[in-house]
């Protein structure tokens, strides 16, 4: 089975990544959904939050908007609305961005714009968020059996020190 599968970022400005990646981890609408080769097809929304992909065995951070994601077993395709790198970040910008948004949300005003303040919040929320440093990550595969038929898993595992180890993703597959 390959190890790797081609994944694409690509925002309505321009084509944020293309390549081979060995793993992948997207905020979805109903918790991080993490991508293998190999992994059943889906489809599914995006949450403004980090994307977190693995080429060459390292993890690269993206901060991204809201979305879509196709996954095939051979491909991803992320469509999301930005995608910046967290060095790209204006802090400063995004901390007013989160004020403004926080201050419309207080604000009467109709359910089309309490909507956007909202999605607003959660954009400024995604750029703010940031991952510890020393974070680290494991990746572990064990065998189970499932309706008679033994599959790998792989589960990442990601946690820093003094804090509790938690499960980022995982990929069932035979």
């Amino acid at each position: 089975m390959e190890k790797t599968f081609q994944l694409e970022i690509m925002t309505p400005e321009k084509q944020f990544f293309k390549g081979q990646a060995e793993g992948l981890i997207m905020p979805a609408l109903d918790g991080e959904y993490g991508v293998q080769p190999g992994h059943e097809p889906i489809v599914t929304a995006l949450e403004p939050g980090t994307v977190r992909y693995c080429v060459k065995g390292q993890w690269d951070d993206v901060i991204v908007g809201q979305g879509f994601a196709e996954v095939m077993p051979d491909y991803a395709i992320l469509l999301v609305s930005t995608a910046e790198r967290p060095g790209e970040i204006d802090k400063a910008r995004a901390e007013r961005a989160k004020a403004h948004a926080e201050e419309c949300l207080r604000q009467k005003q109709s359910v089309q714009e309490y909507h956007r303040s909202k999605a607003a919040l959660a954009r400024a929320m995604a750029r703010l968020k940031r991952r510890p440093n020393n974070w680290i990550r494991i990746r572990e595969e064990t065998r189970c059996f499932l309706m008679g038929e033994e599959h790998r898993v792989s589960v990442y595992l990601a946690g820093s020190k003094g804090q509790p180890w938690k499960g980022n993703g995982k990929n069932l597959r035979k």
